[in-house]
């Protein structure tokens, strides 16, 4: 008996409204107190780079973070190339310190974040690596607070976002 066709159309347009409302764990970019700028879908294990340049010696620092299993953001990197102010001048246990043509590389750190703050200028040349793709913070949001987070959104949602259609809700 030959399937009709209302219900193959019943059942393509059931599979994608339910495909559209699946959960996605994403990393999600907002000014401080306002609705998102960016996301982009991380999993668990997946990282992203933040990027600046020291406000006081002007050389880069990036720290870099990873999802653990329960969703949240581990600090698991830092390497910058200056030793002075605001720069780590010693290491927990468990981490270690290695010097790679002029980078210095703080590894094996586990610092839980729920989220990270940060304050965003265009002279600290503010910058997320996430998904092979490098972001200008400033461009992206102007001057300002930034909070980066692990959000859960429908691929609806993240769709009409990436899409240009839905900023900020």
């Amino acid at each position: 008996m030959p399937v009709k066709r209302p219900l193959l159309a019943a059942l393509a347009a059931a599979l994608v409204l339910g495909a559209a409302f699946f959960p996605l764990r994403v990393l999600e970019v907002a000014r401080e107190g306002g609705r998102p700028v960016f996301m982009a879908p991380l999993g668990e294990g997946d990282s992203f780079s933040l990027c600046f340049l020291h406000s006081v010696e002007g050389t880069p620092v990036c720290d870099h973070f990873r999802v653990d299993e329960k969703g949240g953001l581990v600090l698991y990197e830092t390497t910058f190339s200056s030793l002075n102010t605001g720069m780590p001048t010693g290491v927990r246990e468990g981490e270690r310190v290695s010097l790679e043509g002029g980078v210095v590389r703080l590894t094996g750190r586990r610092i839980p974040v729920g989220e990270v703050v940060l304050a965003v200028t265009p002279s600290a040349a503010n910058s997320l690596a996430v998904g092979g793709r490098t972001v200008d913070l400033p461009g992206l949001a102007g001057e300002g607070r930034l909070r980066l987070r692990i959000a859960r959104r429908g691929a609806a949602i993240y769709i009409l976002h990436v899409a240009g259609v839905l900023r900020g809700f």
